[in-house]
């Protein structure tokens, strides 16, 4: 028995298991066996673990958790998506709480576009709004039908759109990229659909095109 002690835990599991020999439930020896069982296996991690751990490696837990909400605030299938609009907001300040405001001050039903930026790069949706994705937008007159609006907070004929604001576009543009399917050409500036200055001369669409994945 003292020699038996003497034994490294994981030799004397290796003895235990492959002696050949039958090991009596209820014995010091069992239970001594069971003990160390228990301590060499990992402990399992529970279903809502599983579901809550992020599966990609390299992503961070709060990564993950805003890409996937990207992914659910901007994926819908009630409505066929063919392109996406961007536009500036003309205004230095402004939230889309303050742009849903002012576009129901204009008997409108709800803020009119889908996203909105924030200087800061904080992503802000229409759907907390009134204005998902699912429902069509009021921001591009005789475009609104297949398409998704994105309004960058600033006076682009101004300012320029702050690195933090251009990461979260290219962030919700690749996003709507890869869930509708669509290629590069399938995005547009305000001012290429319409008559109008938006989104501002001092942002470039077509190197924002260029630029998605």
């Amino acid at each position: 028995m003292r020699k038996r002690n003497n034994l490294t835990r994981r030799n004397f599991l290796t003895t235990a298991l492959t002696a050949g020999g039958v090991v009596v439930m209820g014995s010091p020896f069992a239970k001594r066996l069971s003990t160390l069982l228990r301590r060499e296996t990992p402990p399992q991690k529970t279903i809502q673990e599983q579901v809550n751990t992020p599966q990609r490696q390299g992503f961070s837990e709060k990564s993950y958790r805003e890409e996937t909400e990207l992914e659910r605030k901007l994926y819908q299938t009630e409505r066929d998506i063919s392109f996406a609009v961007i536009h500036h907001t003309a205004s230095e300040r402004g939230s889309a709480s303050s742009i849903d405001q002012a576009h129901r001050a204009r008997g409108w039903d709800a803020i009119g576009y889908h996203v909105v930026i924030s200087k800061d790069g904080t992503i802000e949706y229409g759907e907390d709004y009134g204005r998902p994705v699912s429902k069509q937008g009021a921001h591009c007159k005789g475009k609104n039908v297949g398409s998704i609006g994105i309004a960058m907070i600033g006076n682009f004929e101004i300012t320029s759109p702050t690195q933090a604001q251009l990461d979260s576009l290219y962030q919700v543009l690749n996003t709507i990229k890869d869930k509708y399917h669509l290629t590069r050409d399938k995005f547009y500036g305000h001012r290429e659909l319409k008559a109008t200055l938006c989104p501002g001369k001092n942002i470039n669409i077509k190197e924002i095109r260029e630029n998605l994945k």
